[in-house]
């Protein structure tokens, strides 16, 4: 046991740690939250379909959202995907979804409970797509 007042480390590890009180840099700290398409989901038509849904307890705090999806079908080319964070749409995109794609996008979060949803439709044509790979997931700068 010691005692030293003031010390700095700029680099350490501690095997077993009991702290009092505990100060971290601002932004030092990140809540990852994170969700995995369970099954394939069919989209059909131009009404959007609710794919995904990512619930979690924000702090208030910036996020950034990553999301990765893959599609197949003839639709796949005509894929529009949005994203909701507590129902306001945050993120739009067409794309060619048949190689896979990634969307990221900035949100800041409400203290409590939040909700990212991912919806899809087919943006032209007459086609389906099926989606059998979807991943969400957010990384809170803690306040």
């Amino acid at each position: 046991s010691a005692k030293i007042d003031n010390l700095a480390v700029t680099q350490g590890k501690i095997a077993n740690l009991a702290v009092d009180t505990i100060k971290i840099a601002d932004q030092a700290v990140t809540i990852p939250s994170s969700v995995e398409l369970a099954s394939s989901t069919n989209i059909f038509g131009s009404t959007e379909q609710l794919i995904l849904t990512l619930t979690f307890t924000g702090t208030g705090a910036n996020a950034d959202v990553l999301s990765t999806i893959a599609a197949g079908g003839t639709g796949s080319a005509y894929l529009q995907l949005s994203y909701y964070h507590n129902d306001s749409l945050q993120a739009q995109k067409v794309h060619n979804y048949q190689y896979g794609g990634v969307v990221a996008f900035p949100i800041t979060t409400t203290s409590g409970t939040n909700t990212i949803k991912l919806y899809g439709r087919i943006f032209s044509g007459s086609q389906g797509a099926f989606v059998p790979e979807a991943y969400i997931r957010t990384l809170e700068t803690k306040k």
